[in-house]
């Protein structure tokens, strides 16, 4: 006999930034390498990680990167360079009216993203990413940044929701599989993936039925 079981829709959809929402009109890496030679890689890498400075708020991006330039002797303008890579983004429209259509239904959809303040800033204040979302979680505002559990503590502690209660999609697969072990569902996808699974990871599909057939 045919049984039919419903998916639990989480209270909550997490939404990762970069790779998700939105992507830099040139690759950090390759854009930063024309400028600075090989070292770029390496000073991203450290400059951005999850528990540094800078994703963390502690220190502004943009000093950093004026000196970085400046010890490899690079004859860029700091704030030139910075306007060019960090703030020079193509919004994913497509995910974008997905949001829309969630919240409009009803659902609750939450910004997880790990910034700069600078670049938080600019998301704020030009790109309005604040009013698409009805919660915003800057890693440089909470003093923590994916994957530190510390992270994802803050997120459900603010939202008052258990880890079961929400999902979290993301483009880095460390980030996700901390929010994993934390006991939240999260799921790998990144722009250029298919939409329907996106839809489906937050149980948001037109027909989110699961039918199971016994053995």
């Amino acid at each position: 006999m045919e049984t039919i079981r419903r998916a639990v829709r989480p209270k909550w959809i997490l939404l990762d930034a970069d790779g998700v929402l939105q992507a830099p009109e040139r690759p950090f890496v390759a854009a930063l390498d024309q400028i600075a030679g090989e070292a770029a890689r390496a000073w991203l890498a450290d400059t951005f990680r999850g528990d540094g400075l800078v994703i963390t708020g502690k220190r502004e991006a943009l000093p950093a990167l004026e000196d970085f330039l400046h010890s490899v002797h690079a004859e860029a303008d700091s704030r030139e360079v910075y306007a060019r890579l960090w703030e020079r983004v193509t919004l994913h429209d497509d995910v974008f009216a997905l949001v829309d259509s969630w919240r409009a239904s009803g659902r609750r959809v939450a910004l997880t993203t790990n910034q700069d303040p600078g670049r938080a800033r600019y998301m704020r204040s030009v790109l309005n990413f604040d009013e698409r979302f009805d919660r915003s979680y800057y890693s440089c505002d909470i003093g923590a940044g994916k994957p530190s559990a510390r992270y994802f503590e803050h997120v459900l502690a603010d939202l008052r929701i258990r880890p079961d209660e929400a999902v979290f999609i993301d483009d880095v697969e460390t980030n996700v599989a901390s929010a994993r072990a934390l006991g939240i569902e999260a799921h790998r996808w990144q722009h250029g993936d298919e939409l329907t699974a996106l839809a489906r990871y937050v149980k948001a599909s037109p027909d989110d039925s699961l039918i199971a057939t016994p053995s």
